[in-house]
């Protein structure tokens, strides 16, 4: 089996802001859930064509579907040119300890963690993300680097 690069992708606060938490009915996704940001999109698309890592959710809305084919359509309707690829497992543990898990069970080749939770992750793999903001360029920019040591233009 191929290694890969991956993105752990929580959503509250990572592709859902504090000002994308709009509850009104046309903008759920099958009544269900709330439209990612906008910046959020544009920052995660640009970060998985540049570094062709894959996205594997840790959200606790992997709860919610038992697949990845919800997910993928998810993705697609709020704009994401990738669905996920994976999900890590659901352990009843810290995120910390299901992500261990996945890369125990799977081959990775490198990977960041993005999320709005301050975990206990080593530095040069974890990105913290503002809830108030989001994903930003600059945050996709920082995982980049992370990802494949890319540093953007001064």
């Amino acid at each position: 089996m191929e290694t890969q690069k991956i993105i752990f992708l929580d959503f509250e606060g990572v592709m859902l802001t504090d000002h994308g938490w709009d509850a009104s009915p046309e903008r759920w996704f099958d009544g269900q859930m709330r439209p990612f940001a906008p910046q959020s999109v544009q920052a995660l698309n640009w970060l998985t064509q540049r570094t062709g890592a894959g996205v594997v959710l840790t959200t606790t809305w992997r709860r919610m579907f038992p697949g990845l084919a919800q997910f993928a359509r998810m993705f697609a309707h709020f704009g994401l040119s990738r669905g996920p690829v994976g999900k890590t497992p659901l352990l009843g543990q810290r995120r910390e300890g299901e992500i261990a898990q996945y890369l125990h069970e799977n081959p990775v080749s490198a990977y960041v963690v993005l999320d709005d939770m301050r975990l206990a992750l080593p530095e040069d793999r974890f990105v913290w993300i503002d809830q108030r903001h989001g994903l930003t360029l600059k945050d996709a920019q920082r995982a980049a680097e992370l990802l494949e040591g890319f540093k953007p233009p001064v």
